[in-house]
């Protein structure tokens, strides 16, 4: 006995076979629409003449100069950490935190009360001294005195004078001076404290100038040359850029990193500047007055050497170049390219010498030309399905 089927279990037959149906229309589509794609790039890639699509461009001949960027870092021309020579209570501060002062000016003092008794002691013994060196020379000459007395009272006194001098250089160092013109940082100590020798009590920076360290690469240690600037552009100051002179050159370069130390100098009259920020440095270098200048991805490496594709008569020819110098997405070739020689810049790898190319503008989509549908807008067909109803009909359900 067989059984009926409820309507419920034929229409989701039904719904089943539409869905189906669906999904071979969508197939079909796609595969005709890369079947045409296909045939179309490929027609493309003939091109007129038959070449292989490329981008060019035509080679400038213009100076050049090779512009790098680095970071490096604010330095203070002059730094020290100012500190007593000698011991002592703390008398005198006569510097603010962060004032400006000048070579010479009095930055501390010590008590000297000591130091000026040691002096007076001294030059007390040397006047004695130099009364009894004078009596022994008035005997020498008479006879009556003997070489070695006289000796001794030379000896004595020019000890007396030692004395002095080295009482005198303790009292001296007491007074703490700015060895150079500065900016004074902040003070570590207070009025009344004892210091002992060697300790810090200030730092002092000389702001100006003031002094940019950065390093360049190895290849560029026989270009760069102390006179030359750089623009040095700082975080605290975005809108301005600081013109900076090369003052000196480190005669050795980095073992590590194959690097050449740079020092630039700023001028800074308003102590803007700090030390400690961070710079970075623009520098032009490897300047050639009369470079082929082409884009850097037309460059091709090889183990003899860099080469280009040159387009001549329709047909990719490779070129050695001698680079001369690099900036920012293009290259300087001192040797193997003239002004206005056509020059592959992408598409390479699609290639080899003598090879039929067509030429086409930078940045162009050799497929976008190509008609996105059939002419009129028509859909193309799908296959015919035996036995099955388009989608949207109402299939009955067979037996």
């Amino acid at each position: 006995m067989i059984a009926q089927q409820s309507p419920a279990d034929r229409n989701r037959r039904s719904t089943i076979r539409t869905q189906r149906l669906a999904i071979r229309h969508a197939l079909s589509a796609v595969v005709l629409l890369a079947g045409t794609a296909l045939c179309g790039g490929n027609a493309l890639a003939q091109g007129a003449g038959g070449g292989m699509p490329v981008e060019a461009v035509k080679a400038r001949a213009e100076p050049f100069a090779e512009t790098i960027m680095v970071a490096g870092t604010l330095e203070a021309v002059q730094s020290i950490d100012v500190a007593s020579e000698v011991a002592g209570r703390l008398s005198a501060i006569s510097v603010e935190d962060g004032a400006r002062v000048s070579e010479g000016d009095v930055l501390f003092k010590l008590d000297d009360a000591i130091a000026r008794a040691e002096l007076a002691e001294a030059r007390a013994s040397i006047e004695s001294n130099r009364r009894n060196a004078e009596r022994a020379r008035d005997l020498a000459r008479r006879g009556a005195g003997t070489g070695r007395a006289l000796d001794e009272a030379v000896a004595a006194l020019q000890l007396s004078q030692a004395q002095v001098a080295s009482a005198q250089v303790r009292l001296d160092k007491t007074t703490i001076t700015a060895p150079f013109s500065g900016v004074a940082g902040f003070r570590t100590v207070d009025l009344g404290a004892y210091i002992s020798a060697g300790q810090t009590l200030t730092t002092l920076d000389r702001l100006d100038p003031i002094r940019v360290s950065f390093r360049l690469p190895e290849r560029f240690a026989g270009v760069v040359k102390p006179g030359e600037t750089v623009i040095v552009e700082v975080d605290a100051f975005p809108a301005e850029r600081f013109t900076a002179t090369i003052t000196a050159i480190d005669p050795r370069l980095d073992a590590g990193g194959r690097s050449l130390a740079i020092h630039a100098e700023i001028p800074n009259p308003d102590t803007r500047l700090k030390p400690g920020m961070f710079a970075r440095i623009s520098a032009v270098l490897n300047e050639i007055g009369n470079a082929v200048i082409i884009p850097e991805q037309a460059i091709v490496p090889d183990r003899n050497g860099p080469f280009v594709y040159k387009i001549v008569d329709g047909k990719a020819v490779p070129q050695p170049v001698t680079i001369g110098a690099r900036r920012v997405g293009e290259v300087g070739v001192t040797e193997g390219l003239e002004n206005g020689d056509l020059v592959i810049s992408a598409g390479q790898i699609k290639i080899g010498p003598g090879m039929p190319v067509t030429p086409l503008p930078g940045g162009s989509d050799p497929f976008a030309r190509q008609d996105a549908a059939p002419a009129g807008g028509a859909t193309p067909a799908a296959p015919a399905d035996d036995g099955a109803t388009p989608a949207g009909g109402n299939a009955a359900a067979g037996g």
